[in-house]
C-alpha cells in the first residue's frame, strides 16, 4: 500500500475512534486494504458538469454522494487523477480545474475534490474502497454550543461518532443549559433533548 492522507473538515470533531481503512485477506492470503468512505445524499449538478469537462469519462457512478466530513486519500491514485487532468488539458491541474468551472458556478460551489476523486476511484479502482455510514450529528452546536465541556462531549459520544460545529448553526439557549445538567443527560440523548425542545433537525 502506498502513502496517503486524510482530508478532514475543520468544523468536524471525532468523538470515537474512526477506522479509515479496512484490512482483509483474499483467497491467496494477500493483504487487501480498502478505504472506508462516509457518504451523503446530495447531488449538486455543477460538480458533475465540471468533472466531465475535466475528464469526459468522469460521471456520477454511485447512488450516493462522496461529499462527507472527511475522505481518506491514496496519494498514488490522487496523483494519477491529477496527471490525467494535466495530460488532457496540457496545463497545470489547478488551472484546468478553474477553467472547467462554468462562470455561473465559479462564485459558488462549482467543483468538489471529494466527488471528483471518489468517482475517479469508482471508474478505475472500484475494489479500492467501500462505504461505511457514520453516526453523525451535523448540528451538535445547536445543543451543546461552540465550546462544549468534556462532559458534554462524552455524553454526545455515547450516541454519535462525529459531530459538526458549522459557523452558521445557532445554539439553542435552553438546550445548552439542559445539556450541562448531568441529571438531564442521564435521561435524554441529544436526539431526545432535541425532540423535547421541539428543535427541528434540518435535513441535508
Amino acid at each position: 500500500m502506498g502513502g496517503g492522507y486524510i482530508v478532514w473538515d475543520s468544523d468536524i470533531l471525532p468523538l470515537q475512534k474512526i477506522d479509515f481503512f479496512s484490512i482483509s485477506k483474499d483467497c491467496k492470503n494477500t493483504t487487501e486494504f480498502k478505504a472506508l468512505f462516509n457518504y451523503g445524499t446530495e447531488t449538486h449538478k455543477p460538480y458533475f458538469r465540471t468533472m466531465q469537462t475535466l475528464l469526459p469519462d468522469l460521471k456520477k457512478r454511485v447512488n450516493v454522494s462522496f461529499i462527507a466530513e472527511y475522505m481518506p486519500i491514496d496519494a498514488v491514485k490522487m496523483c494519477e487523477l491529477l496527471d490525467n487532468i494535466e495530460m488532457a488539458h496540457k496545463k497545470p491541474f489547478w488551472q484546468a480545474i478553474l477553467e472547467s468551472i462554468s462562470l455561473e458556478d465559479l462564485a459558488f460551489s462549482g467543483f468538489s475534490e471529494f466527488e471528483t476523486y471518489g468517482n475517479f476511484l469508482a471508474l478505475y479502482y472500484p475494489q479500492s474502497f467501500s462505504f461505511k455510514k457514520r453516526r453523525y450529528d451535523r448540528f451538535a452546536k445547536e445543543i451543546i454550543g461552540a465550546n462544549p465541556s468534556s462532559r458534554q462531549l462524552k455524553w454526545y459520544g455515547k450516541y454519535y461518532e462525529i459531530i459538526g460545529f458549522e459557523s452558521w448553526s445557532k445554539t439553542n439557549t435552553m438546550a445548552l443549559k439542559l445539556s450541562k445538567n448531568p441529571f438531564i443527560c442521564a435521561i435524554f440523548s441529544p436526539k431526545g433533548l432535541r425532540k423535547l425542545l421541539k428543535i427541528k433537525y434540518k435535513p441535508f
